[in-house]
């Protein structure tokens, strides 16, 4: 019975993760400056608490304009309080499940414009989903009750251009590691 739910957890997991994957290729376009936030009335809005999401839908839309503000250079997330963290010691209510690039360069909370909270990120380079990655998607919407799963890529992304290398080139860079690795010991005996 243990092993029928746990299957069906995993078939749950990735429907959900098939149908509700969303492949996001976030650039740095020209910014709108009607979203822009003039200072003064940025501190207020920090700390006026979005409502959460109710549905997949409703989740996308919160990342869109999330994306959007910060796509503007008008963030509202930037400072999270002491009352904030406070509260999320005792539980988390994250409205979304991204995976994630390791790249430095797409920091997701970031991206979306998101507090402390709000997202349950898992980052892997190249979005490659392992079972600790799928485990923790999993607990995810098992358990925090995410509404949606998002994929997020990103243009540039070093280990998918070397997956798409041909054999020998990553055979050579292989190759040459190794020597690297072998350069760099440190002798302890």
């Amino acid at each position: 019975m243990a092993n029928y739910n746990s299957e069906k957890r995993r078939s749950k997991t990735l429907c959900l993760f098939a149908a509700l994957s969303i492949c996001l290729v976030i650039s740095a376009g020209k910014s709108d400056r009607s979203l822009e936030i003039p200072s003064g009335e940025r501190s207020a809005q920090t700390q006026a608490e979005e409502p959460a999401p109710a549905n997949a839908s409703e989740a996308v839309a919160r990342l869109v304009k999330g994306n959007e503000r910060f796509v503007a250079g008008g963030p509202l997330h930037g400072h999270p309080s002491v009352a904030r963290r406070k509260e999320l010691l005792a539980e988390q209510h994250p409205f979304a499940t991204v995976l994630g690039c390791s790249d430095s360069r797409v920091p997701t909370e970031l991206l979306f414009d998101q507090g402390l909270g709000d997202l349950f990120v898992v980052r892997v380079a190249g979005n490659v989903v392992a079972p600790d990655d799928l485990g923790s998607i999993e607990y995810a919407v098992d358990h925090l009750n995410t509404p949606l799963v998002l994929v997020l890529g990103h243009e540039g992304c070093g280990t998918v251009t070397a997956a798409l290398e041909p054999e020998a080139a990553r055979n050579k860079e292989a190759k040459e590691s190794s020597l690297k690795k072998r350069k760099y010991q440190v002798n302890t005996g």
